[in-house]
């Protein structure tokens, strides 16, 4: 087995164990699992924002839960799983910053306020060139070519000279 087709298959195992814990959470999603064990939200949350960077719609859904529920959240124990320095941090922080300027009082404990690097929050897809000879890039030739008229045979089509000449 490749290594990329394994590592989309645990991508995607992880995001279907953080949809069915949310699920289970409250979060509007089906969920084909009833875990025995009690949910920790905060280290639910950070995994989350780490994992659902490749699936927008599962980001988008612990956001808003977050803006609904920060209060829930415990402010030491997201600052104890995401000490300074530690990659998930800046995260978590926009992630907080986010709900905090929607209302929700969810708060890091340590938080100091300092200027940090921006970097893309999605992960990055790439997009192959298209195969000439597929259906689909004749498409987008035809989008980025000027057309022509080829409806008509060479000696039947008329230059614009002629047209104006005609009128």
């Amino acid at each position: 087995m490749p290594i990329s087709t394994l590592r989309d298959e645990v991508q995607k195992t992880l995001v279907e164990f953080a949809w069915s814990q949310w699920a289970q959470m409250g979060l509007f999603a089906s969920a084909d699992r009833r875990d025995a064990w009690a949910q920790d939200p905060e280290a639910l949350l950070v995994f989350t924002l780490h994992v659902a960077r490749r699936e927008s719609r599962l980001f988008d859904e612990v956001l808003d839960w977050l803006r609904l529920n920060g209060r829930l959240l415990s402010g030491r124990r997201l600052a104890s799983l995401c000490p300074q320095g530690d990659a998930d941090r800046q995260l978590v922080e926009a992630a907080v910053d986010w709900a905090r300027a929607q209302g929700s009082s969810v708060q890091i404990a340590d938080r100091h306020l300092t200027e940090t690097g921006q970097e893309p929050l999605f992960a990055r897809v790439r997009v192959a060139k298209p195969e000439p000879r597929l259906p689909a890039a004749a498409a987008l030739r035809a989008r980025q070519q000027p057309r022509r008229d080829r409806s008509l045979p060479a000696h039947l089509r008329r230059s614009g000279r002629q047209r104006a000449r005609d009128r």
